[in-house]
């Protein structure tokens, strides 16, 4: 009997614990599409690499051959 009574226990204490938690963490739910309206900084990288890239080959291009 005390042991059913201590299982009754812990299982009410589980139970209020995850709805407290439940409550404090309620708000807004996460975008799942990702943030709207962020620069995207790892594209602008890429392209400046790529324009860096671009530069040095042309200018490898109009050096003279010795």
């Amino acid at each position: 009997m005390t042991g059913l009574a201590v299982l009754v226990l812990w299982i009410v204490l589980v139970v209020w614990a995850l709805e407290r938690n439940h409550r404090r963490l309620a708000g807004p739910p996460p975008s799942r599409n990702g943030t709207a309206g962020v620069r995207d900084r790892d594209a602008e990288r890429v392209r400046a690499e790529l324009r860096a890239a671009a530069d040095r080959a042309d200018q490898a291009d109009q050096r003279p051959f010795p």
